[in-house]
Protein backbone atom coordinates (compact mmCIF):
# COMPACT_ATOMS: atom_id res chain seq x y z
CA UNK A 1 0.00 0.00 0.00
CA UNK A 2 1.41 3.42 -0.94
CA UNK A 3 1.25 6.67 1.04
CA UNK A 4 -1.87 8.02 -0.71
CA UNK A 5 -3.71 4.78 0.05
CA UNK A 6 -2.74 5.03 3.72
CA UNK A 7 -3.96 8.64 3.77
CA UNK A 8 -7.34 7.57 2.39
CA UNK A 9 -7.52 4.73 4.90
CA UNK A 10 -6.84 7.13 7.79
CA UNK A 11 -9.51 9.50 6.53
CA UNK A 12 -11.94 6.56 6.75
CA UNK A 13 -10.81 5.69 10.29
CA UNK A 14 -8.04 7.66 12.07
CA UNK A 15 -6.74 4.64 14.01
CA UNK A 16 -4.48 2.11 12.28
CA UNK A 17 -2.59 -0.98 13.42
CA UNK A 18 0.20 -2.48 11.33
CA UNK A 19 0.61 -6.16 12.20
CA UNK A 20 2.65 -9.10 11.07
CA UNK A 21 5.60 -11.38 11.85
CA UNK A 22 8.80 -9.99 13.39
CA UNK A 23 11.15 -8.11 11.10
CA UNK A 24 8.60 -7.02 8.49
CA UNK A 25 9.25 -3.29 8.99
CA UNK A 26 6.15 -2.36 10.95
CA UNK A 27 7.81 0.35 13.06
CA UNK A 28 9.66 1.69 10.00
CA UNK A 29 6.42 1.84 8.01
CA UNK A 30 4.52 3.49 10.87
CA UNK A 31 7.13 6.24 11.10
CA UNK A 32 7.11 6.65 7.32
CA UNK A 33 3.32 7.09 7.31
CA UNK A 34 3.49 9.59 10.19
CA UNK A 35 6.16 11.65 8.45
CA UNK A 36 4.17 11.63 5.21
CA UNK A 37 1.05 12.87 7.03
CA UNK A 38 2.95 15.72 8.69
CA UNK A 39 5.67 16.53 6.14
CA UNK A 40 4.30 19.73 4.59
CA UNK A 41 2.70 21.18 7.70
CA UNK A 42 3.59 24.51 9.21
CA UNK A 43 6.38 23.47 11.55
CA UNK A 44 8.50 26.61 11.27
CA UNK A 45 9.37 28.60 14.37
CA UNK A 46 6.97 26.64 16.57
CA UNK A 47 8.27 26.84 20.10
CA UNK A 48 8.37 23.77 22.32
CA UNK A 49 8.41 23.92 26.12
CA UNK A 50 12.17 23.42 25.99
CA UNK A 51 12.80 26.29 23.54
CA UNK A 52 10.49 28.69 25.39
CA UNK A 53 12.11 27.74 28.72
CA UNK A 54 15.50 28.42 27.12
CA UNK A 55 14.29 31.83 25.92
CA UNK A 56 13.02 32.75 29.40
CA UNK A 57 16.36 31.79 30.99
CA UNK A 58 18.28 33.61 28.24
CA UNK A 59 16.39 36.82 28.94
CA UNK A 60 17.11 36.32 32.64
CA UNK A 61 20.86 36.24 31.80
CA UNK A 62 20.97 32.57 32.69
CA UNK A 63 20.24 33.25 36.36
CA UNK A 64 18.22 30.49 38.10
CA UNK A 65 14.46 30.76 38.44
CA UNK A 66 11.79 28.71 40.21
CA UNK A 67 9.99 26.52 37.69
CA UNK A 68 6.66 28.21 38.53
CA UNK A 69 8.20 31.57 37.58
CA UNK A 70 9.62 30.12 34.35
CA UNK A 71 6.15 28.80 33.53
CA UNK A 72 4.54 32.18 34.28
CA UNK A 73 6.98 34.07 32.04
CA UNK A 74 6.67 31.45 29.29
CA UNK A 75 2.89 31.72 29.18
CA UNK A 76 3.08 35.53 29.16
CA UNK A 77 4.99 35.33 25.88
CA UNK A 78 2.03 33.59 24.23
CA UNK A 79 4.27 31.98 21.60
CA UNK A 80 3.62 28.31 22.32
CA UNK A 81 0.56 26.63 20.81
CA UNK A 82 -0.36 24.46 23.77
CA UNK A 83 -0.91 25.75 27.26
CA UNK A 84 -1.16 22.28 28.83
CA UNK A 85 -2.86 21.52 32.12
CA UNK A 86 0.34 21.70 34.20
CA UNK A 87 2.96 23.65 32.18
CA UNK A 88 5.26 24.17 35.20
CA UNK A 89 5.44 20.41 35.75
CA UNK A 90 5.94 19.80 32.03
CA UNK A 91 8.89 22.15 31.66
CA UNK A 92 10.48 20.97 34.94
CA UNK A 93 10.27 17.38 33.69
CA UNK A 94 11.79 18.33 30.33
CA UNK A 95 14.75 20.15 31.92
CA UNK A 96 15.40 17.30 34.38
CA UNK A 97 15.40 14.79 31.52
CA UNK A 98 17.76 16.98 29.50
CA UNK A 99 20.21 17.23 32.40
CA UNK A 100 19.98 13.47 32.93
CA UNK A 101 20.43 12.65 29.22
CA UNK A 102 23.14 15.16 28.37
CA UNK A 103 25.07 15.59 31.62
CA UNK A 104 27.81 18.20 31.35
CA UNK A 105 26.84 19.22 27.79
CA UNK A 106 23.29 20.13 28.88
CA UNK A 107 22.40 23.79 28.59
CA UNK A 108 20.72 23.61 32.00
CA UNK A 109 21.58 23.16 35.67
CA UNK A 110 19.43 22.47 38.72
CA UNK A 111 21.17 24.20 41.66
CA UNK A 112 18.40 23.23 44.10
CA UNK A 113 14.94 21.63 44.17
CA UNK A 114 12.52 23.44 41.87
CA UNK A 115 15.18 25.89 40.66
CA UNK A 116 16.67 25.86 37.14
CA UNK A 117 19.26 27.98 35.37
CA UNK A 118 21.88 27.87 32.62
CA UNK A 119 25.12 25.89 32.81
CA UNK A 120 27.32 29.00 32.42
CA UNK A 121 29.80 30.09 31.26
CA UNK A 122 29.39 28.67 27.75
CA UNK A 123 32.06 28.48 25.09
CA UNK A 124 31.34 30.72 22.08
CA UNK A 125 30.26 27.71 20.06
CA UNK A 126 27.88 26.43 22.74
CA UNK A 127 26.58 29.96 23.36
CA UNK A 128 25.74 30.27 19.66
CA UNK A 129 23.95 26.90 19.75
CA UNK A 130 21.93 28.04 22.75
CA UNK A 131 20.97 31.43 21.29
CA UNK A 132 19.77 29.79 18.07
CA UNK A 133 17.90 27.13 20.03
CA UNK A 134 16.23 29.63 22.38
CA UNK A 135 15.18 31.99 19.58
CA UNK A 136 14.03 29.02 17.49
CA UNK A 137 14.86 30.67 14.17
CA UNK A 138 17.82 31.38 11.83
CA UNK A 139 19.88 34.42 12.81
CA UNK A 140 22.78 36.50 11.51
CA UNK A 141 26.18 36.12 13.17
CA UNK A 142 26.11 39.73 14.39
CA UNK A 143 22.72 39.23 16.08
CA UNK A 144 23.87 36.00 17.72
CA UNK A 145 27.00 37.77 19.01
CA UNK A 146 24.95 40.66 20.40
CA UNK A 147 22.77 38.30 22.45
CA UNK A 148 25.79 36.38 23.71
CA UNK A 149 27.37 39.60 25.03
CA UNK A 150 24.12 41.15 26.27
CA UNK A 151 23.23 38.12 28.40
CA UNK A 152 26.77 37.36 29.62
CA UNK A 153 26.87 33.82 28.25
CA UNK A 154 30.66 33.59 27.83
CA UNK A 155 33.90 34.74 29.39
CA UNK A 156 35.26 36.56 26.35
CA UNK A 157 38.88 37.16 27.46
CA UNK A 158 39.13 40.01 24.97
CA UNK A 159 37.88 37.98 22.00
CA UNK A 160 35.84 39.72 19.29
CA UNK A 161 32.52 37.83 19.29
CA UNK A 162 31.69 38.20 15.59
CA UNK A 163 35.15 37.08 14.49
CA UNK A 164 35.25 34.20 16.98
CA UNK A 165 31.81 32.97 15.92
CA UNK A 166 32.74 33.17 12.23
CA UNK A 167 35.85 31.07 12.93
CA UNK A 168 33.86 28.50 14.96
CA UNK A 169 31.19 28.16 12.28
CA UNK A 170 33.77 27.87 9.50
CA UNK A 171 35.63 25.19 11.48
CA UNK A 172 32.33 23.41 12.19
CA UNK A 173 31.70 22.95 8.45
CA UNK A 174 34.57 20.46 8.33
CA UNK A 175 32.38 18.03 10.29
CA UNK A 176 30.09 17.55 7.28
CA UNK A 177 26.76 15.97 8.21
CA UNK A 178 27.78 15.98 11.88
CA UNK A 179 28.21 19.76 11.94
CA UNK A 180 26.14 21.76 14.42
CA UNK A 181 25.49 24.81 12.27
CA UNK A 182 24.10 25.28 8.77
CA UNK A 183 24.80 28.50 6.86
CA UNK A 184 21.88 29.41 4.61
CA UNK A 185 22.15 31.15 1.24
CA UNK A 186 20.95 34.44 2.71
CA UNK A 187 23.78 34.50 5.26
CA UNK A 188 21.62 33.34 8.16
CA UNK A 189 22.84 30.62 10.52
CA UNK A 190 20.59 27.84 11.80
CA UNK A 191 21.00 24.63 13.79
CA UNK A 192 21.14 21.10 12.47
CA UNK A 193 19.17 18.69 14.68
CA UNK A 194 21.57 15.99 15.95
CA UNK A 195 21.11 13.52 18.76
CA UNK A 196 23.86 14.69 21.13
CA UNK A 197 22.45 18.20 21.41
CA UNK A 198 19.63 19.16 23.75
CA UNK A 199 17.37 19.43 20.72
CA UNK A 200 16.80 16.62 18.24
CA UNK A 201 15.33 16.12 14.80
CA UNK A 202 12.39 14.21 16.30
CA UNK A 203 11.65 17.08 18.64
CA UNK A 204 11.77 19.53 15.75
CA UNK A 205 8.87 17.59 14.27
CA UNK A 206 6.38 18.71 16.88
CA UNK A 207 3.58 16.70 15.32
CA UNK A 208 4.77 13.15 16.09
CA UNK A 209 5.02 11.43 19.49
CA UNK A 210 6.19 7.87 20.18
CA UNK A 211 5.49 5.43 22.98
CA UNK A 212 6.03 1.69 23.50
CA UNK A 213 3.48 -0.33 25.43
CA UNK A 214 4.58 -3.05 27.85
CA UNK A 215 2.79 -5.19 30.46
CA UNK A 216 3.39 -2.69 33.29
CA UNK A 217 2.34 0.40 31.30
CA UNK A 218 -0.73 2.04 32.83
CA UNK A 219 -3.41 4.73 32.55
CA UNK A 220 -1.27 6.86 34.88
CA UNK A 221 1.59 6.70 32.37
CA UNK A 222 -0.57 7.21 29.28
CA UNK A 223 -3.28 9.67 30.34
CA UNK A 224 -2.59 11.22 33.75
CA UNK A 225 -1.54 10.20 37.22
CA UNK A 226 0.09 11.31 40.44
CA UNK A 227 3.87 11.12 40.67
CA UNK A 228 6.35 12.00 43.45
CA UNK A 229 7.15 15.71 43.53
CA UNK A 230 10.91 15.73 42.89
CA UNK A 231 11.07 19.54 42.82
CA UNK A 232 10.16 20.12 46.46
CA UNK A 233 7.13 21.95 47.76
CA UNK A 234 4.43 21.15 50.25
CA UNK A 235 2.72 18.46 48.13
CA UNK A 236 4.54 15.12 48.10
CA UNK A 237 2.76 14.14 44.85
CA UNK A 238 1.83 16.10 41.75
CA UNK A 239 -0.56 15.32 38.90
CA UNK A 240 1.35 14.68 35.66
CA UNK A 241 -0.13 14.56 32.19
CA UNK A 242 0.77 11.44 30.17
CA UNK A 243 1.78 11.40 26.53
CA UNK A 244 -1.79 10.83 25.29
CA UNK A 245 -3.23 13.78 27.20
CA UNK A 246 -0.31 15.98 26.15
CA UNK A 247 -0.63 15.28 22.42
CA UNK A 248 -4.42 15.62 22.53
CA UNK A 249 -4.07 19.06 24.16
CA UNK A 250 -1.49 20.11 21.58
CA UNK A 251 -3.68 18.94 18.70
CA UNK A 252 -6.72 20.79 20.11
CA UNK A 253 -4.72 24.03 20.14
CA UNK A 254 -3.45 23.57 16.58
CA UNK A 255 -6.38 22.36 14.50
CA UNK A 256 -4.69 23.40 11.23
CA UNK A 257 -2.21 20.54 11.50
CA UNK A 258 -2.39 16.78 11.96
CA UNK A 259 -0.72 15.11 14.94
CA UNK A 260 0.35 11.46 15.08
CA UNK A 261 0.78 9.20 18.11
CA UNK A 262 2.88 6.11 17.33
CA UNK A 263 2.28 3.19 19.71
CA UNK A 264 4.87 0.47 19.26
CA UNK A 265 4.05 -3.04 20.57
CA UNK A 266 0.44 -2.00 21.17
CA UNK A 267 -0.60 -5.61 21.82
CA UNK A 268 1.84 -5.96 24.74
CA UNK A 269 -0.12 -3.48 26.84
CA UNK A 270 -3.24 -4.07 28.90
CA UNK A 271 -5.58 -1.97 26.75
CA UNK A 272 -8.49 -1.59 29.22
CA UNK A 273 -5.99 -0.61 31.91
CA UNK A 274 -4.13 1.89 29.71
CA UNK A 275 -7.00 3.64 27.92
CA UNK A 276 -9.52 3.34 30.71
CA UNK A 277 -12.71 5.28 30.03
CA UNK A 278 -11.13 6.99 27.01
CA UNK A 279 -11.20 3.96 24.70
CA UNK A 280 -14.57 5.06 23.35
CA UNK A 281 -13.35 8.58 22.60
CA UNK A 282 -10.88 7.54 19.90
CA UNK A 283 -13.75 6.50 17.59
CA UNK A 284 -14.10 8.86 14.62
CA UNK A 285 -17.68 9.90 15.42
CA UNK A 286 -16.88 10.55 19.11
CA UNK A 287 -14.08 13.04 18.49
CA UNK A 288 -15.76 16.26 19.56
CA UNK A 289 -16.43 18.26 22.77
CA UNK A 290 -20.01 16.98 22.92
CA UNK A 291 -18.68 13.51 23.80
CA UNK A 292 -16.27 14.72 26.49
CA UNK A 293 -15.68 12.54 29.54
CA UNK A 294 -14.27 13.56 32.91
CA UNK A 295 -10.78 12.27 33.57
CA UNK A 296 -10.29 10.00 36.55
CA UNK A 297 -7.87 12.15 38.55
CA UNK A 298 -8.11 15.78 37.41
CA UNK A 299 -11.84 15.61 36.66
CA UNK A 300 -11.11 17.72 33.55
CA UNK A 301 -13.50 17.43 30.63
CA UNK A 302 -11.57 15.58 27.94
CA UNK A 303 -12.11 14.62 24.30
CA UNK A 304 -9.90 13.39 21.46
CA UNK A 305 -9.57 15.91 18.60
CA UNK A 306 -10.23 15.00 14.97
CA UNK A 307 -6.68 15.90 13.89
CA UNK A 308 -5.00 13.21 16.01
CA UNK A 309 -3.99 10.04 14.14
CA UNK A 310 -3.12 6.92 16.16
CA UNK A 311 -0.85 4.33 14.51
CA UNK A 312 0.02 1.16 16.41
CA UNK A 313 2.26 -1.80 15.59
CA UNK A 314 1.89 -5.35 16.78
CA UNK A 315 4.00 -8.45 16.37
CA UNK A 316 1.75 -11.41 15.63
CA UNK A 317 4.41 -13.79 16.91
CA UNK A 318 3.57 -12.41 20.37
CA UNK A 319 -0.21 -12.31 20.09
CA UNK A 320 -2.66 -12.95 17.27
CA UNK A 321 -5.55 -10.67 16.34
CA UNK A 322 -7.92 -13.23 17.82
CA UNK A 323 -6.40 -12.64 21.26
CA UNK A 324 -6.56 -8.86 20.96
CA UNK A 325 -8.83 -6.73 23.12
CA UNK A 326 -12.27 -6.61 21.47
CA UNK A 327 -12.78 -2.90 22.12
CA UNK A 328 -9.50 -2.05 20.42
CA UNK A 329 -10.25 -4.22 17.40
CA UNK A 330 -13.53 -2.40 16.80
CA UNK A 331 -11.87 1.00 16.80
CA UNK A 332 -8.89 0.34 14.51
CA UNK A 333 -8.35 -0.63 10.91
CA UNK A 334 -5.65 -3.24 10.34
CA UNK A 335 -3.00 -3.63 7.66
CA UNK A 336 -0.89 -6.80 7.52
CA UNK A 337 2.80 -6.49 6.68
CA UNK A 338 4.41 -9.77 5.60
CA UNK A 339 8.02 -10.61 4.64
CA UNK A 340 9.11 -8.99 1.36
CA UNK A 341 12.15 -11.01 0.23
CA UNK A 342 12.29 -9.16 -3.10
CA UNK A 343 13.56 -6.09 -1.23
CA UNK A 344 16.81 -7.94 -0.49
CA UNK A 345 17.73 -7.92 -4.18
CA UNK A 346 18.05 -4.13 -3.98
CA UNK A 347 20.78 -4.34 -1.31
CA UNK A 348 23.81 -5.41 -3.35
CA UNK A 349 24.97 -7.96 -5.90
CA UNK A 350 24.58 -10.75 -3.30
CA UNK A 351 20.99 -9.80 -2.50
CA UNK A 352 19.47 -12.67 -4.48
CA UNK A 353 21.47 -15.16 -2.41
CA UNK A 354 20.01 -13.78 0.84
CA UNK A 355 16.55 -13.58 -0.70
CA UNK A 356 16.67 -17.30 -1.56
CA UNK A 357 17.77 -18.16 1.98
CA UNK A 358 14.95 -16.12 3.53
CA UNK A 359 12.30 -17.50 1.16
CA UNK A 360 13.30 -21.07 1.87
CA UNK A 361 13.57 -20.61 5.66
CA UNK A 362 9.98 -19.37 5.63
CA UNK A 363 8.90 -22.26 3.42
CA UNK A 364 10.42 -24.66 5.95
CA UNK A 365 8.66 -22.90 8.84
CA UNK A 366 5.24 -23.08 7.22
CA UNK A 367 5.40 -26.29 5.20
CA UNK A 368 3.07 -29.21 5.83
CA UNK A 369 0.74 -28.97 8.80
CA UNK A 370 2.45 -25.81 10.08
CA UNK A 371 1.16 -23.44 7.41
CA UNK A 372 -1.80 -22.13 9.45
CA UNK A 373 -0.12 -22.26 12.82
CA UNK A 374 3.12 -20.60 11.77
CA UNK A 375 2.09 -18.20 9.01
CA UNK A 376 2.43 -15.36 11.54
CA UNK A 377 5.79 -16.68 12.74
CA UNK A 378 7.81 -16.29 9.61
CA UNK A 379 11.09 -14.36 9.48
CA UNK A 380 10.90 -10.78 8.20
CA UNK A 381 13.16 -9.24 5.59
CA UNK A 382 14.50 -6.51 7.90
CA UNK A 383 16.79 -9.03 9.63
CA UNK A 384 18.74 -9.13 6.35
CA UNK A 385 18.76 -5.37 5.67
CA UNK A 386 21.30 -3.99 8.12
CA UNK A 387 23.86 -1.70 6.49
CA UNK A 388 26.26 -3.09 5.51
CA UNK A 389 25.02 -6.67 5.11
CA UNK A 390 27.21 -9.54 3.92
CA UNK A 391 28.05 -13.15 4.72
CA UNK A 392 29.57 -12.21 8.08
CA UNK A 393 26.37 -10.41 9.12
CA UNK A 394 24.28 -13.35 7.88
CA UNK A 395 26.12 -15.71 10.23
CA UNK A 396 25.48 -13.37 13.18
CA UNK A 397 21.80 -12.94 12.25
CA UNK A 398 21.28 -16.71 12.00
CA UNK A 399 23.03 -17.43 15.30
CA UNK A 400 21.83 -14.57 17.48
CA UNK A 401 18.43 -13.62 16.05
CA UNK A 402 16.83 -16.28 13.87
CA UNK A 403 17.90 -19.30 15.95
CA UNK A 404 16.51 -17.82 19.21
CA UNK A 405 13.26 -16.98 17.36
CA UNK A 406 12.91 -20.56 16.18
CA UNK A 407 13.65 -21.84 19.69
CA UNK A 408 10.76 -19.73 20.91
CA UNK A 409 8.42 -20.65 18.03
CA UNK A 410 8.96 -24.40 18.45
CA UNK A 411 9.33 -24.45 22.24
CA UNK A 412 12.93 -25.73 22.04
CA UNK A 413 11.92 -28.66 19.84
CA UNK A 414 15.33 -29.08 18.21
CA UNK A 415 14.15 -31.72 15.76
CA UNK A 416 11.89 -29.05 14.24
CA UNK A 417 14.70 -26.48 14.28
CA UNK A 418 17.02 -28.96 12.57
CA UNK A 419 14.32 -29.62 9.99
CA UNK A 420 14.31 -25.90 9.17
CA UNK A 421 18.00 -24.95 9.36
CA UNK A 422 19.70 -28.30 8.91
CA UNK A 423 21.59 -30.71 11.13
CA UNK A 424 24.94 -29.00 10.52
CA UNK A 425 23.63 -25.64 11.74
CA UNK A 426 22.36 -27.28 14.94
CA UNK A 427 24.89 -29.64 16.48
CA UNK A 428 24.20 -33.06 18.06
CA UNK A 429 24.08 -31.47 21.54
CA UNK A 430 21.27 -29.12 20.41
CA UNK A 431 23.62 -26.18 20.49
CA UNK A 432 24.75 -24.00 17.57
CA UNK A 433 26.99 -26.16 15.41
CA UNK A 434 30.65 -25.44 14.76
CA UNK A 435 29.69 -24.00 11.41
CA UNK A 436 28.04 -21.09 13.26
CA UNK A 437 30.74 -20.68 15.89
CA UNK A 438 33.86 -20.85 13.77
CA UNK A 439 32.92 -18.05 11.43
CA UNK A 440 33.35 -19.92 8.13
CA UNK A 441 30.76 -17.90 6.24
CA UNK A 442 31.15 -19.57 2.84
CA UNK A 443 30.65 -23.05 4.35
CA UNK A 444 27.61 -21.81 6.28
CA UNK A 445 26.01 -20.41 3.14
CA UNK A 446 26.72 -23.60 1.19
CA UNK A 447 25.12 -25.79 3.87
CA UNK A 448 22.14 -23.47 4.26
CA UNK A 449 21.43 -23.38 0.54
CA UNK A 450 21.88 -27.12 0.09
CA UNK A 451 19.56 -27.92 2.99
CA UNK A 452 16.96 -25.24 2.26
CA UNK A 453 16.75 -26.28 -1.39
CA UNK A 454 16.54 -29.95 -0.38
CA UNK A 455 19.65 -30.78 -2.40
CA UNK A 456 22.36 -33.28 -1.74
CA UNK A 457 25.94 -32.12 -1.99
CA UNK A 458 27.51 -32.75 -5.37
CA UNK A 459 30.82 -31.77 -6.87
CA UNK A 460 29.13 -29.00 -8.81
CA UNK A 461 27.19 -27.49 -5.90
CA UNK A 462 30.17 -27.72 -3.60
CA UNK A 463 32.30 -25.57 -5.88
CA UNK A 464 30.61 -22.25 -5.39
CA UNK A 465 27.22 -21.72 -3.75
CA UNK A 466 26.86 -18.31 -5.46
CA UNK A 467 26.72 -19.84 -8.93
CA UNK A 468 23.14 -21.03 -8.55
Amino acid sequence: MNSSQYNKLLEFKPNLILYGPPGTGKTFKAKEIAEDITTNQNNEQRHTWKTITSLVLLENNGLPLNYHEISKRALEKNIINTKGSTPHETLAKIIREDIGDNGEISFFIKPEDGIYGLNLPFTFKKAAEFVLFANNKPMKINDIAKQIIKHNLVESNGEIPERTLSTEILRDKDNGDESVFIQLDNGLITLRGISNLPQSSDENNNFIRKVTFHPSYSYEDFVEGFRPNVDGGSDPYVLNAGIFKEICNEAKNDLENNYVLLIDEINRGNIPKIFGELITLIEKDKRNPENSLKLTYSKDDFFVPENLIIIGTMNTADKSLVQMDEALRRRFVFEELMPEPDLLETLNSSGKKYKDILVNINKKITEGDNIKQFRDRQIGHSYFMEEPFGDKELRLVIKYQILPLLQDYFYDDYEEIKRILGSKIIGPDNRPGKILDEGNESELIRELRLHLNNKKETTDTAKNPDEE
